[in-house]
């Protein structure tokens, strides 16, 4: 024989333990999701120290002081130059360098447009625009926190030279500078090109362009007595000069070809494209030595 009691008694600890259960899964739960918080948070700093930590290690690559190989003329210039301007080069025109770039490194963009910023006076870099050729390879945040860079996002592969051409026309810059992606600014290269286009606005200048070894990005300089032509391929090559002598090395020079990836103009009416064009069917080509 069963009394109610009992039967009251017994569901009563059945309730009891079933609250118990239901309590102790409820702090299992919450134990389980601090937990899993926790490890989040310790991935989530894990990954902003490893973030920091690759900042640290591309800051260290874009940052350098590369080797001058620039003729001695060509630094006393400078030195003569600075000394009457004060360093005041409000008169020189503004530049707008455009650099277009597909799935381009950190490493080597960055650096491209650090060099830039930190060797063009600021009076005379008006802008630097990056133009993405729909790449999957941003270029990196800490770069765009500077005000003068600008970047436009194609939104399909256009190619080089629409790429250039779309960058140009958003240009705000007195002088265009066309750039690769993979550059680094040498020593005073600004000023000289501006001085050669207000000679002749119609003059389109080129640099001598150092070699930046592949795999150590060391700096090694070039033979200083070659000069641009196209050969029978119409291909762009470079021809040594025999006609140039060390004493020379220093003045800048007609050329009858320039490659294709560095060159300075001046913006004058016009699209930017017509622009161009224009210049190169009756303006002339100006090779610079002191770059």
């Amino acid at each position: 024989v069963v009394s109610t009691q009992s039967t009251g008694e017994k569901k009563k600890r059945e309730e009891e333990q079933k609250k118990r259960e239901e309590e102790e899964k409820k702090k299992q739960e919450q134990k389980r999701l601090e937990e899993e918080k926790k490890a989040q948070e310790e991935l989530r700093k894990k990954g902003a120290q490893l973030e920091e930590k690759k900042l640290e290690s591309l800051r260290a690559f874009w940052h350098r002081s590369p080797p001058d190989y620039r003729p001695q003329l060509c630094k006393e210039r400078q030195a003569e130059r600075n000394k009457t301007d004060q360093q005041n080069h409000t008169k020189y025109p503004t530049i707008s360098v455009v650099i277009c770039f597909l799935n381009e490194t950190e490493e080597l963009l960055g650096r491209t447009v650090v060099s830039l910023i930190e060797r063009t006076p600021p009076e005379v870099l008006k802008e630097i625009i990056l133009v993405d050729d729909f790449s999957t390879i941003k270029a990196h945040p800490e770069l765009l926190k500077n005000p003068k860079v600008k970047v436009l996002y194609n939104k399909k592969r256009e190619g080089l030279i629409r790429a250039r051409v779309y960058g140009a026309d958003i240009a705000t810059g007195d002088v265009i500078v066309f750039l690769d992606s993979h550059v680094e600014a040498g020593w005073d290269w600004a000023i000289p090109h501006l001085e050669e286009i207000m000679k002749d606005y119609r003059t389109v200048t080129v640099p001598i362009i150092d070699i930046i070894k592949e795999v150590t990005h060391e700096v090694d300089g070039v033979d200083l007595r070659y000069k641009g032509i196209f050969d029978e391929r119409l291909i762009f090559q470079w021809l040594q000069d025999h006609n140039r002598t060390e004493k020379s090395f220093h003045l800048n020079y007609n050329s009858p070809a320039m490659p294709g990836g560095l060159y300075a103009f001046i913006v004058s009416g016009g699209t930017n494209l017509e622009s161009m064009i224009w210049r190169w069917t009756s303006g002339e080509e100006r090779t610079l030595r002191c770059h």
